[in-house]
């Protein structure tokens, strides 16, 4: 995570090791200038109209991580339902059959995929749009034969403007 984030910043990491003493991290990011962009709530918002209060099912196996995300949502404008696997995504997709947008992580604990699950929600409601997350590069992900060529990734971490522009994104098409 700490790499993809100074990578995706435009910094890099160094570490240094004394086996059996320390290890010191060093997170190099570059200088923000007078002129930098802020970003703005309004344009966050503006951003989301067109899927806002639209339903967004969460699946994140990380609790903190997934809790933040169901927060960014909500602070955009969507409602949302959550789920820490694939077998509960699928109990959630029974329960409610209004979910515009599968928002799931690549690399779910117990060997099951975000792929696993994006597949299984879409034989059960094909109109479902998939949007995935992860904080592997595509790169990383695609080698490893976990992601095809072509499918929509959200890189961790993100801000809640790029989370708003995506996800209006995946469900307007």
């Amino acid at each position: 995570m700490v790499f993809g984030f100074a990578k995706q910043s435009d910094g890099h990491v160094s570490i240094d090791s004394v086996p059996g003493s320390r290890t010191t991290v060093r997170v190099y990011l570059p200088r923000a200038s007078a002129n930098a962009v802020v970003e703005s709530e309004d344009l966050v918002h503006e951003e989301s109209q067109d899927g806002a209060e639209r339903l967004v099912l969460v699946v994140e196996d990380d609790a903190d991580v997934r809790s933040l995300t169901v927060q960014l949502l909500r602070d955009l404008g969507y409602r949302t339902i959550e789920a820490a696997n694939g077998a509960e995504a699928v109990e959630q997709l029974e329960l409610r059959h209004d979910v515009a947008l599968l928002f799931t992580d690549v690399i779910l604990k117990g060997g099951e995929t975000g792929v696993d699950v994006a597949k299984e929600v879409q034989l059960r409601s094909p109109d479902i749009r998939v949007l995935f997350t992860s904080g592997y590069t595509r790169d990383v992900i695609s080698h490893h034969g976990r992601l095809g060529a072509g499918v929509d990734l959200l890189e961790k971490p993100f801000t809640k403007t790029q989370l708003g522009t995506r996800v209006a994104k995946a469900i307007n098409g």
